[in-house]
């Protein structure tokens, strides 16, 4: 099984256009990070009630060994 992990940009852009299930068609599930769903979740951009109500994101916490340095 493929894990797939995203940051901000392409679900941020997506969102903006409305088209942010396209990578739930690609990928059928993607993996973001804690900080990635914190930002893309705060004000009133696009992506933040399409990340909250997308049950293909899974939003995990980075343990400090898996962070690049």
């Amino acid at each position: 099984m493929t894990i797939v992990v995203s940051n901000t940009t392409p679900l941020s852009e997506l969102a903006k256009v409305g088209k942010m299930e396209l990578l739930r068609d690609v990928f059928g599930a993607i993996v973001i990070p804690q900080e990635v769903y914190h930002e893309l979740t705060q004000g009133i951009h696009p992506a933040a009630t399409q990340v909250r109500s997308a049950t293909w994101i899974e939003e995990v916490k980075a343990k400090a060994s898996d962070r690049a340095s």
